[in-house]
């Protein structure tokens, strides 16, 4: 499980839970990278008639090395839904914070809009928006990929999609 949490093998119970200090039950993981974003915007815009302008806005965000904790102490079966065990004897959680590859969010969001200009400075607008939200983590700080077993399904729709939205 090392390759999907970072490139290492430092992700098995045994190796991990000695670098606690013993006050608490949280380590941050070494190979820390920054979060980052990288994002396209395009769009298209064109007078339909005098006055009157329809445009497209296409949006893709992708954000990577999202701060997660891992949870190095408990070991599940291979499916993830049952715990059989610890790596050091004692039923204590010990959470490593780490960026691994697999914590994501990707953002895709198309705008559909028109726009009137009137006499007298006014101006009316609407616009659709459909936007798909998904990834395997839902905030900036979070405990979602805490079970590797279960990692390959935690990529899904996240809070922030709201699929249709009238403006």
């Amino acid at each position: 499980i090392g390759g999907i949490y970072g490139g290492d093998d430092t992700s098995t119970p045994s190796n991990v839970v000695a670098e606690y200090d013993g006050v608490d039950n949280y380590y941050i993981g070494g190979n820390l990278i920054a979060p980052h974003e990288d994002a396209f915007i395009m769009g298209l815009e064109r007078e339909v008639i005098p006055d009157t302008k329809a445009g497209v806005n296409f949006t893709a965000k992708f954000s990577r090395g999202i701060y997660n904790f891992d949870e190095t102490n408990f070991i599940f079966d291979e499916d993830g839904y049952q715990y059989i065990g610890t790596g050091n004897g004692v039923a204590d959680a010990y959470y490593r914070l780490r960026t691994p590859l697999i914590s994501r969010r990707d953002y895709y969001q198309t705008d559909v809009y028109i726009q009137r200009a009137f006499v007298e400075r006014w101006l009316a607008q609407g616009s659709y928006s459909y936007v798909v939200s998904k990834g395997t983590v839902q905030d900036s700080l979070g405990y979602g990929l805490s079970n590797p077993s279960q990692v390959d399904l935690m990529y899904g729709n996240i809070d922030t999609d709201i699929r249709h939205q009238i403006k």
